[in-house]
């Protein structure tokens, strides 16, 4: 989606135009116009035809330690009422870890969250993936929110952090 058009112009999906719920189509549940970054977003349908978000990543070192950042938000297309549960499942290659459930009400929006994990690089090429999960409880469809990913090494310890570590635990 780009920046307010979420709950007004909408974005095209693979069956037509989709629209989430939000101010724009008569839903105060607090949809802001912009996402974290302030830029696109995208949005997929947790409980139906769901397919990962997928791009490989180069030149990783293995072994090494990666920090994945991103916003996301669980949220409804126009519509259709009724509460849901969204997550999104995050892979990088073979390592898995899942953001919490977040339940959301008819309508409704959760606000933005922002989350962090921690991957070690097992090849220097591998497959980060996002897959959407949900539920429609009572309603449908669920939709995943993702804005802002970034990947970036984590710096190992240096000398004087590992030392110090080895006097604190030698001393305790």
């Amino acid at each position: 989606y780009a920046p307010g058009t979420a709950d007004t112009t909408g974005a095209n999906g693979s069956l037509g135009l989709v629209k989430l719920w939000g101010p724009g189509d008569g839903s105060t549940n607090g949809l802001p116009t912009t996402s974290p970054d302030g830029g696109y977003f995208v949005a997929a349908d947790s409980n139906f035809e769901v397919g990962a978000i997928s791009q490989t990543v180069n030149n990783l070192t293995v072994g090494l330690a990666y920090s994945l950042s991103f916003y996301w938000a669980a949220a409804q297309q126009e519509g259709f009422t009724g509460a849901s549960t969204d997550q999104w499942q995050v892979s990088l290659g073979s390592q898995t870890q899942s953001t919490v459930v977040l339940a959301d009400t008819s309508e409704g929006f959760s606000g933005w969250k922002a989350q962090t994990f921690s991957f070690t690089a097992t090849a220097a090429t591998e497959v980060l993936s996002f897959l959407a999960i949900g539920t429609p409880s009572s309603g449908a469809p669920p939709f995943v929110l993702l804005d802002g990913v970034s990947l970036t090494s984590t710096p190992e310890p240096g000398p004087f952090t590992t030392m110090l570590g080895g006097l604190m635990v030698g001393i305790g």
